[in-house]
């Protein structure tokens, strides 16, 4: 019921949709449709709250109506966009520097993308901000695809979206296990990464994925994975012990949820027409996020060694890549 009261009297005047981000929402919303039939084979399925902003106002896109709609009538725009030969509503509302999320948390409008879930955990709704927040961002003064980028973030976590059976497990494990770090997708890495042993070891196994994906002999390719999977077995059997050994169960589940949606996001900037290395590139950034990086590995790896994979991955039963790919091998 928080949602939309929150709006003033200059929204139905100042938050319609330009055409220019009309556009841009209806692009980005018809490739993410193209990368989930055509590389995540998933099943049409509706679209989730979408939260999008921008400096001035925030635009809810699908929004679930009756829980962010008060009785009385309130001043916000509302407008339709065209998605997948279908009209679907969107409300602009002047947010004033205060965004009221669907699970009604607040944000201000800064650089962010992320997804969550209300109504009891039994829904997802996805937060963007809107490409004139990402250019003002300093570190992406210098990024000519930044557009690219964006739209493939997007998507990233659109994934993510479709990722509730995964979500299920992680809910379970945070309640049984009391983790003094944040229980997010860098977990591992922000507990063990303080130790060069693991840090190292770490490194070695994520290098010699990345050298069995430029590999061409479908043998070298399967040993350099095997030889991956080996330092990586021997890594957490050094370091996932006592009650560290929940974290083989999170790291499994954070390079599949991480892997599959940075495999999207560098599906979608190839769809977007970037090369494979320039696409790979600006997917991997500066490759300092563990579960990104050795996960897109993985999902690339996949790609060769695992035909259809993505119906193992989104099905109900949250199989991870680690024991995938280990049975390909």
């Amino acid at each position: 019921m928080l949602v939309l009261m929150m709006a003033n009297t200059t929204s139905a005047q100042t938050c319609l949709l330009k055409n220019n981000d009309r556009e841009w929402i209806e692009h980005t919303l018809t490739l993410w449709q193209t990368v989930s039939r055509d590389s995540l084979s998933l099943k049409s399925a509706p679209l989730p709250w979408i939260v999008l902003f921008d400096e001035t106002c925030v635009w809810h896109v699908n929004p679930d109506l009756p829980i962010s709609t008060p009785q009385k009538a309130v001043d916000f725009a509302k407008t339709k966009l065209s998605f997948a030969r279908k009209f679907v509503d969107v409300y602009g509302i002047a947010h004033e520097g205060n965004i009221t999320l669907p699970d009604k948390r607040q944000i201000s409008p800064q650089l962010m993308t992320f997804v969550s879930s209300y109504n009891g955990g039994k829904k997802n709704f996805l937060v963007s901000a809107m490409p004139s927040i990402w250019q003002k961002a300093p570190h992406l003064k210098t990024e000519v695809n930044l557009n690219v980028l964006v739209r493939s973030v997007f998507v990233h976590e659109m994934t993510h979206a479709n990722h509730r059976n995964f979500f299920d497990a992680l809910n379970r494990i945070e309640k049984q296990y009391a983790f003094s770090e944040g229980f997010d997708d860098d977990i591992v890495q922000n507990h063990f990464s303080k130790s060069e042993d693991f840090s190292k070891s770490y490194e070695t196994e994520r290098d010699l994925l990345y050298q069995a994906l430029s590999e061409t002999d479908i043998q070298r390719k399967r040993q350099l994975a095997k030889n991956a999977f080996d330092i990586m077995q021997a890594r957490r059997q050094k370091f996932f012990v006592g009650n560290g050994t929940i974290y083989t169960q999170v790291e499994n589940i954070f390079l599949t949820m991480e892997g599959a949606a940075n495999w999207a996001a560098y599906r979608a900037a190839k769809a977007e027409g970037l090369s494979e290395t320039d696409a790979l590139k600006l997917i991997c950034r500066d490759g300092k996020q563990w579960s990104q990086d050795e996960g897109l590995a993985l999902f690339l790896l996949a790609d060769s060694l695992l035909p259809a994979w993505q119906n193992k991955v989104f099905g109900k039963s949250a199989v991870s890549i680690i024991d995938l790919l280990q049975k390909a091998l």
